[in-house]
């Protein structure tokens, strides 16, 4: 994780064989998210959830169903940006965009991608993870 509530729903409904998930479902789905909260299994932030303590993971969407922006956590996103920094170091924003967007598994960097990723630049920025430096963007020294 962190995953977004539909995709569990996607993927349970996948396991099931179910061709679609109705209201009964996702209510069955969403209860059931708010007992492993309560019982700090699963943390959940807006509509992702995720494992407590545990570190974020990039993944790589490959296939079915194709990489969608918003069902990928800024959390993934910043580590993505991070992954592409401890490579490349100082890197354009319109580039650590493009690279950061591939890291996920989007491979057309749309302008509704183009700005969600800048968002996240920018709140990295504030706290204090990334810097700009001109054009560049740099990962700050811990």
């Amino acid at each position: 994780g962190p995953v977004h509530l539909d995709e569990v729903v996607r993927r349970i409904r996948t396991i099931w064989g179910l061709q679609r998930a109705g209201n009964r479902i996702r209510e069955a789905i969403e209860r059931a998210v708010q007992v492993a909260v309560r019982m700090q299994r699963v943390a959940r932030d807006g509509e992702f959830l995720h494992v407590p303590q545990v570190p974020v993971v990039v993944r790589r969407r490959n296939g079915d169903p194709p990489a969608r922006i918003e069902w990928i956590a800024d959390a993934e996103l910043a580590e993505a940006m991070q992954l592409v920094l401890r490579s490349e170091f100082a890197t354009p924003r319109e580039e650590l965009i493009d690279a950061a967007a591939r890291r996920v598994g989007i491979q057309a960097t749309s302008g509704a991608v183009a700005l969600r990723l800048s968002a996240v630049i920018d709140g990295e920025v504030r706290r204090g993870r990334l810097m700009l430096d001109g054009e560049l963007v740099r990962p700050t020294r811990a």
